[in-house]
């Protein structure tokens, strides 16, 4: 990176999640405010996707830029580029349990 451009230092990211009760909290981060919540069925307000859909939001979309950016970078183009995420319960047979 060239003088103009250095960074004074390490860029850190920063999240706040307040509470609102119940499982609903909002979370402030990166200038927007994210609503976290879970179903109904889980005692929630179903007002915002749970933190497992976040993660897992998190993760797809890392990825998929992370692919775009690598394909750019070597003339390829990827359209209708789409990555998929999904949560599994553990079985009884994996070996983390």
């Amino acid at each position: 990176m060239t003088e103009a451009g250095a960074a004074d230092g390490p860029h850190t990211n920063s999240v706040v999640a307040r509470w609102e009760g119940g499982w609903r909290c909002t979370v402030a981060a990166g200038g927007f405010d994210l609503v976290v919540d879970e179903p109904e069925r889980a005692g929630g307000t179903g007002t915002g996707p749970m933190p497992t859909e976040y993660f897992l939001a998190a993760m797809a979309s890392c990825y998929a830029l992370a692919l775009a950016w690598a394909a750019g970078k070597r003339g390829i183009s990827l359209p209708g580029l789409q990555v998929a995420g999904r949560d599994k319960p553990l079985s009884a047979h994996d070996p983390l349990q």
